[in-house]
């Protein structure tokens, strides 16, 4: 199942001046969420609601990530590209399973890394 979308980037082409242009734009998209939570527009049916309410904090939260943190587009990929096969290695140390065979003694399958760091992020 495809678990990560990705869709134009809502903008406020009349932001406040002085203020960040994601700032700006997440404090939109947060708003949005407040006159939904409020009653003051409904979209659709209740479900529907809850949907685009997610959806529109989803963007407001990504915007608010910092640049230098690993977004979930990378996380999503790196997952996507790992093989679910686990390791097995040759008498010389190499991963036969996902074909890294010149690794040294110790270094470990790109592979496995990428599992471990999936796992450290708590993705």
């Amino acid at each position: 199942m495809l678990t990560t979308i990705t869709i134009p980037r809502p903008h406020v082409p009349t932001g406040p001046l002085g203020v960040h242009e994601d700032r700006a734009d997440a404090d939109y998209l947060r708003a949005v969420i407040s006159k939904i939570d409020t009653g003051y527009t409904r979209v659709g049916g209740s479900g529907v609601t809850a949907m685009i309410r997610s959806l529109v904090a989803d963007a407001a939260e990504a915007l608010e990530t910092p640049p230098n943190a690993p977004g979930r587009d990378i996380v999503q990929l790196v997952r996507d590209l790992i093989d679910p096969d686990e390791c097995w290695f040759d008498h010389n140390g190499g991963c036969q399973a996902h074909g890294y065979f010149s690794l040294q003694p110790g270094e470990l399958c790109p592979n496995a890394e990428a599992k471990a760091w999936i796992s450290e992020m708590g993705a």
